[in-house]
């Protein structure tokens, strides 16, 4: 492969930025120089990490790198040293590197690079004009540029020759890979891994050829091959899961600032996955490889200084890089942004940004983005006016995709008339179609229709049935239902003990409606003792969650009210704290 020598550009690049106070300028030398010093990159990017922040930035000292090598292209009589640092100049056009991002101004110092025979710019004037702005298109001055460079012995020309190839089951891509590969190119190994996972550019397809391909790829320092390794180990996509073996890739494709791989090792040390638990390295690694730009890294960091922690300066920084990557195309992020405005979490409360990031995420086909917005728009309130309509549409969208939440509250919505006439039959249908999903709400839902005959025909014990496969599941709807049908003596047997014990497991995980069915239980004496004490502990957890009736119960047999009990009472506090359709 040929090899290049830009340490003298690198040194006075370097020397510009060394006493900057603006992190971007470490940032885009991390990402200006890759071939760079190890140890120059990874103190380039720590020092982007130290100086990090979200506020406004202190001057860039990278134009005076920039305006240096323009006198030094202007000045220099060799020929060598120009043709080097045109192309470093059409770099930094194209990239905003040290001045405004500018192609045109790229194109013009490429061709002046090329002239003097400069082979990298050859390369990157192809890609521009194969993949550039439309306006800019010239393919067959793209691939005479890629093959001069593949005829002087550039490596990267001959895999994207390859790729112009427009025909995916061509032996021609792959004896141009080949040749790549036989010049010792990693990008090259990649690719024909690629082509025998895929079976393509001629080749059968053979994962064993495709694994073995890849790992020699990532042994000769391809960081991505080290991601792809890592992540067939992480996943368990060749055998068993070995998060040991995936840690161990990921860390070599860490240790050349590949962004993926920093950030999946991040993700690692954050739950203690294959590598000691360890927050703070987590989010060490993350912060690297999001300031590198990967969005993935950009997102898990954000949320995990969103939701690890209640320090709200840690809440700020987390809406700030989870806002990031929403605004640069990362549609989970959009997604999670909802909550994070509809709570007003690390930044103000705002519904109707809160509905803009999430229809962001549901118009790009997300079922949790579409079932989110379908259920902001369900009910009345948060700064959300109910529009039936709406969350309709986006429950039929998601229940097409399959998604059994999506089909299971379309059931809702028909049961209920939202958006719709009501139609059980259709109801009982889809909790059917969603219950097959394993997913443990339509599996009640559908105890239901059977129990009570709602959209099929009533069959109590299969219902009652159903109900107890949900409450093993841990839905806590289904606990209820089977204790109000003991207590009441629905079609069973009546046995308050009994139904005492589904309401208690439903109350310990939090269900609103049990904590107020525990406590009349203990104000009636049903299946325990009388207790009016415990009555009221019960009701108020129940009250406190927003239960209108229990609140009603308080208001009426607690003489001397707690404090919050007055306030919620008087309007002072919204007791609305669980999700509203119970």
């Amino acid at each position: 492969m040929l090899t290049f020598n830009d340490l003298p550009v690198e040194n006075l690049v370097w020397s510009a930025i060394e006493p900057s106070q603006c992190y971007k300028d470490f940032v885009a030398f991390v990402r200006h120089f890759p071939s760079a010093h190890y140890e120059r990159r990874h103190y380039a990017i720590n020092q982007a990490c130290a100086l990090h922040s979200f506020d406004a930035l202190p001057e860039s000292l990278y134009p005076r790198a920039y305006a240096a090598l323009q006198e030094i292209a202007r000045e220099t009589d060799s020929d060598d040293t120009r043709r080097r640092v045109l192309f470093q100049l059409g770099k930094m056009n194209h990239n905003g590197c040290g001045t405004d991002r500018d192609c045109g101004q790229a194109v013009r110092y490429y061709e002046q690079a090329i002239a003097l025979g400069e082979v990298r710019s050859m390369v990157n004037l192809a890609i521009h004009y194969w993949q550039g702005d439309e306006s800019d298109r010239n393919i067959d001055r793209a691939r005479e540029l890629f093959q001069r460079a593949a005829d002087l012995g550039e490596t990267q020309s001959l895999v994207c020759l390859a790729d112009m190839i427009e025909e995916i089951d061509d032996p021609q891509k792959s004896l141009l890979v080949e040749r790549a590969v036989e010049m010792g190119c990693p990008f090259a190994m990649s690719r024909l891994s690629q082509y025998f996972f895929k079976g393509r550019g001629g080749k059968a397809k053979d994962l064993q050829q495709a694994d073995a391909w890849m790992m020699r790829s990532a042994k000769a320092g391809n960081g991505y091959a080290n991601f792809c390794v890592g992540g067939l180990h992480e996943h368990g996509l060749r055998g068993e899961v070995n998060l040991r073996f995936a840690a161990d890739w990921y860390r070599q494709g860490e240790a050349f600032l590949y962004p993926e791989c920093m950030g999946a090792l991040g993700v690692m040390h954050l739950f203690g996955a294959g590598v000691e638990q360890d927050r703070r390295k987590g989010r060490a690694l993350l912060m690297r490889a999001a300031l590198l730009g990967d969005l993935m890294s950009q997102r898990r960091l954000g949320e995990d200084l969103l939701l690890a922690t209640e320090e709200a300066s840690e809440h700020v920084l987390g809406y700030n890089w989870l806002k990031q990557a929403a605004d640069a195309g990362n549609m989970k992020a959009c997604e999670n942004l909802f909550s994070v405005y509809m709570r007003g979490r690390g930044t103000q409360k705002d519904p109707q940004q809160a509905l803009h990031y999430v229809r962001l995420a549901a118009e790009e086909g997300f079922p949790d983005a579409q079932w989110q917005l379908a259920a902001a728009h369900w009910f009345d309130g948060d700064g959300i006016e109910a529009n039936h309509d709406e969350a309709f549409k986006w429950l039929s969208i998601c229940a097409t995709q399959g998604d059994a939440r999506g089909i299971c509250f379309l059931g809702h919505a028909y049961r209920e008339g939202v958006g719709c006439k009501v139609d059980v039959k259709e109801a009982a249908k889809l909790f059917a179609e969603a219950a097959e999903m394993d997913y443990a709400p339509a599996i009640q839902a559908l105890g239901r229709c059977y129990f009570y005959g709602d959209g099929v025909d009533k069959d109590p014990a299969k219902g009652m049935a159903l109900l107890r496969d949900a409450a093993n599941r841990g839905e806590t709807r289904a606990m209820f239902d089977i204790g109000v049908a003991l207590a009441n003596g629905e079609h069973v047997l009546t046995n308050y003990e009994e139904a005492m014990k589904w309401f208690r497991r439903a109350a310990d995980q939090g269900d609103r409606n049990a904590m107020f069915f525990v406590g009349r239980m203990y104000e009636e004496g049903d299946g325990v003792e009388q207790d009016l004490d415990e009555a009221r502990r019960w009701i108020g957890k129940a009250a406190a969650k927003g239960h209108y009736r229990a609140l009603e119960w308080l208001t009426v047999n607690t003489p001397e009210k707690p404090q919050w009990l007055s306030q919620i009472i008087q309007g002072a506090i919204d007791p609305q704290t669980q999700e509203k359709h119970d």
